[in-house]
């Protein structure tokens, strides 16, 4: 699925993205393959939807190559 990094909290090692259904989901760093440090607003993500305890979630999250859109 594809989304776009809406906020990202790098010293709290979090962030979040809105997918193409308009739903917000939570990134943790540790499921974005070592690249956490690549996520900003407007950057173009592609990702697997799953659901956790606390509500949507986002895993093995991929930038896209050029990244914003």
């Amino acid at each position: 699925m594809k989304g776009i990094i809406t906020k990202v909290f790098p010293d709290k090692g979090f962030a979040f993205l809105r997918d193409t259904d308009g739903i917000t989901r939570f990134i943790h760093a540790s499921w974005t393959n070592g690249k956490f440090d690549t996520l900003q607003p407007g950057v173009q993500v592609d990702f697997i939807p799953t659901e956790g305890e606390r509500g949507e979630q986002a895993k093995d999250v991929v930038v896209f190559i050029g990244g914003a859109v």
